[in-house]
């Protein structure tokens, strides 16, 4: 029986279609190689430019720049279906990473490279759920990404674990982290490559503006703006002012992996059943005491139960 898009994995003879088993096994590399990427990145800028906090904030802009102009480099590469931009951008992911950790003579010279890895990154998560949406049955979406991100959870916690094993006893050095990083990020590449090419969708480059969204897009907005302050210091945090190692984010995200395993496809349960109103609104409500807690933990606790309270 062939696969179509809409048709549930479990009534097929073949629950597992050639196609699905291949961004599966991407997925799994990606969310190895993006483990490692995340547990070292913020030590290796302390440890080897020993910036500033205000050139760590700065650094964001090369780093996010990508997310921004996404929408035009997508529109350039219209004439690619969403599988074959997928592979192309886990290509531009491991060669950003690669370059980073091994050409990375001065921190201009380092930015550039980021800003490669950057690119390579926010390509590839628009098409990541398109491809990943493709896969699921109707009205089943929400539920389909969180399994699928659950699997990518799943294959972080294998890194993370890595991470915490090869700096705490293999004396594994930034060098070492990104370049597998990097080997990972291009087995992803290959396994998508695999799959059987799609049609590719044309893409619009007109914006179309809406007032009735208006809400909507000040919401995006703000849940941007949020959500980037705090990736962007949290870690900074631990890391520059509590002198955190490489091992502690990695059980950091080993943790988080775990408990994402089970609650990522519950949370795309909830959005089926309860709607994305209620989900994030309680989202937002958990996450300002999150960033409070960052924010005056030093002044409302003594260091070491700030730093266990951060934890």
């Amino acid at each position: 029986m062939p696969f179509s898009p809409g048709e549930p994995l479990t009534q097929m003879k073949n629950p597992w279609p050639r196609d699905f088993t291949f961004f599966l096994l991407a997925l799994l590399c990606g969310g190895f190689a993006q483990s490692f990427v995340e547990a070292t990145f913020n030590n290796f800028l302390f440890e080897s430019f020993r910036i500033t906090d205000s050139q760590r904030a700065l650094l964001e802009l090369p780093r996010e720049l990508p997310g921004f102009l996404v929408a035009f480099v997508s529109a350039l590469l219209f004439f690619l279906c969403n599988r074959t931009l997928a592979g192309f951008s886990r290509v531009l992911t491991a060669l950003g990473i690669i370059l980073v950790g091994l050409f990375s003579v001065d921190y201009r010279v380092m930015l550039v490279w980021l800003f490669v890895f950057s690119t390579g990154q926010h390509l590839f998560i628009p098409v990541s759920a398109d491809i990943s949406m493709g896969f699921a049955p109707a009205g089943g979406h929400g539920k389909m990404l969180g399994r699928l991100a659950g699997v990518e959870n799943f294959a972080g916690i294998v890194g993370a674990l890595t991470v915490f094993l090869g700096f705490k006893y293999l004396r594994f050095t930034f060098s070492v982290s990104f370049a597998v990083a990097g080997f990972c990020f291009l087995a992803s590449a290959a396994f998508i490559f695999l799959m059987k090419k799609n049609k590719p969708v044309p893409v619009k480059t007109r914006f179309i503006v809406r007032r009735q969204y208006g809400l909507y897009y000040w919401l995006t907005v703000l849940y941007g703006t949020r959500k980037q302050i705090f990736l962007t210091f949290a870690p900074w945090v631990l890391v520059s002012i509590f002198r955190q190692k490489v091992q502690v984010l990695a059980v950091l995200l080993l943790v988080a992996g775990v408990l994402g395993i089970g609650f990522k496809p519950l949370l795309g349960y909830l959005i089926d059943r309860l709607g994305e109103r209620a989900i994030l609104v309680t989202e937002g409500l958990l996450l300002i005491a999150v960033c409070l807690g960052y924010g005056f933990s030093r002044q409302w606790l003594p260091p070491n139960l700030a730093l266990y309270g951060l934890l």
